[in-house]
């Protein structure tokens, strides 16, 4: 009985070890494989390029804001770009109809494409290639009040119906088009050029993302909260535009022009937001350059620029070749020095560049961004960006 009782016991166990074996197996299973680890990234873009079949090439980095992508790549490269974290440059449209035209806009108009929901994408740090596909719409925004002072000063006469919706809107009546399909590339399309980020997401390169068709007309300026205030608008503008132009439309069908917004195709266009610097970690063999710099002003107070003085130091182990340091500012509106020659700048040592700078007589604005792009002709790169500002008289 006792062997009997002794077999009995490790007969059980070994049922009992297989048993739990196998829920451990089956558990496995259902949880599937562990997902990858996620870690954030953050890309900071300094230049854009428009390109439209109503402009053509349009370089955009005198007259737009910034743009940059802030998201969370995997160990497979899966990337995830939360809603709010692509931000795309918005272009001032009054200062650009005023360079492409010479025409001074009575109001100030805002355009910019805006990325509508998350993004997903992938990227190959082996050959640094990133596609990101998402929702965008192309959006148009207008001070209505300063574009109702300046109807008024002309003696425009505004419909009944539509004086009782400017009442209810805010400062600004923001329309455009949404969703489309948009993806993001650094490869060619057939507009824009791309750049892989070989260094890495630290290092340069660049996305270009293609559309042809618009999306549907809408808006994001809502009436209490819920009414569409751009449709609302497009229904009672062909009133308001006749009664303005009198005779002037012909036989012009307004109504139908305006419904045919929807979903328009104007040919190709393209957005191309490059990234010039390069933070990647820099070999010991190459020049690694540092910039500093000063300001100081000169002149009266009310013809007053500034003084820019830079310090470019190796503090690499090799020299850094054919070095300049350019600034980069609205021509019209910046005058001054643009480009100075370093050359070269040997391991340990510096080099200074000085940069007078001033606004010119036809600025529009108080103040400019300047930025001092540094690069030599053995890879190196650098950027700083300054506020030129007019002083009060």
């Amino acid at each position: 009985m006792i062997i009997g009782s002794q077999r009995l016991t490790v007969k059980n166990l070994f049922r009992m070890s297989f048993f739990v074996g196998l829920l451990l197996v089956l558990a496995a299973s259902l949880a599937g494989p562990a997902a990858a680890a996620e870690r954030p990234f953050t890309l900071e873009f300094d230049r854009s390029a428009i390109e439209t079949g109503l402009v053509g090439d349009l370089d955009l980095e005198e007259l737009s804001g910034p743009s940059s992508i802030e998201g969370t790549i995997d160990d497979e490269g899966r990337i995830k770009i939360p809603k709010g974290k692509f931000q795309l440059p918005v272009l001032d449209v009054s200062t650009i109809v005023q360079s492409l035209a010479g025409i001074e806009l009575p109001v100030e108009i805002q355009g910019y494409m805006g990325i509508e929901q998350a993004a997903t994408g992938t990227f190959d740090s082996q050959t640094g290639q990133m596609e990101i596909a998402t929702k965008a719409g192309l959006w148009v925004s207008i001070d209505i009040q300063q574009l109702l002072g300046s109807l008024g000063g002309l003696g425009v006469e505004l419909p009944p119906e539509l004086s009782a919706i400017t009442g209810l809107l805010g400062r600004n009546l923001t329309c455009g088009f949404s969703p489309m399909d948009v993806t993001f590339t650094t490869e060619s399309t057939s507009l824009g050029q791309g750049q892989r980020f070989t260094r890495g997401l630290s290092g340069p390169g660049a996305l270009t993302g293609e559309w042809s068709q618009l999306g549907p007309f809408a808006g994001k300026t809502k009436i209490l909260g819920f009414i569409d205030a751009c449709t609302t608008v497009r229904s009672l503008l062909p009133g308001l535009l006749s009664g303005i132009g009198g005779g002037a439309l012909g036989g012009l069908d307004l109504g139908s022009l305006l419904e045919g917004l929807d979903e328009l195709d104007l040919g190709p266009s393209s957005l191309t937001i490059s990234r010039l610097v390069d933070e990647s970690p820099q070999p010991t063999s190459r020049a690694r350059l540092n910039m500093t710099v000063a300001s100081q002003r000169f002149g009266s107070p009310a013809s007053a620029g500034r003084v820019y003085r830079l310090t470019v130091r190796n503090l690499g182990q090799t020299a850094s070749l054919g070095t300049s340091v350019c600034a980069r500012a609205p021509g019209r509106a910046v005058r001054g020095t643009r480009c100075v020659q370093l050359g070269t700048i040997s391991p340990g040592r510096s080099k200074r560049a000085s940069f007078r700078l001033s606004l010119t007589r036809s600025a529009r604005r108080s103040a400019y961004q300047v930025t001092f792009r540094m690069t030599t002709s053995n890879g190196t790169s650098s950027l700083r960006s300054v506020r030129l500002t007019r002083s009060a008289r």
